[in-house]
């Protein structure tokens, strides 16, 4: 399975699974795999086809949780940040106040 399509299969960009410390490595170990055991082996090898589908689906889970644990930070940046800007709103009135 390839970079392109694992990001696909999980919906982030292929940039983020090259960028990622731990992903890019296991998936980079992936790709040797197959390439090293080739085509006649991997049927050979019905074993190394499922270890080689495992790593897939254990990749694939590693980046869902991630995308969704980003995601609940930035929906929690994104209401510090309202309530942040919020709380600026009198203070700049107050300032405008005096001058």
């Amino acid at each position: 399975m390839s970079v392109t399509s694992i990001a696909k299969a999980v919906g982030v960009s292929t940039d983020f699974i090259y960028r990622h410390p731990v992903l890019r490595p296991q998936v980079e170990a992936l790709r040797r795999a197959r390439r090293d055991n080739g085509p006649a082996e991997a049927t050979a090898h019905p074993d190394a086809e499922a270890a080689a589908s495992t790593l897939v689906r254990r990749l694939i889970q590693q980046l869902a949780t991630e995308r969704r644990t980003h995601r609940e930070e930035v929906t929690q940046l994104r209401t510090a940040l309202a309530t942040a800007q919020g709380g600026l709103l009198p203070l700049r009135r107050q300032r405008a106040d005096r001058q």
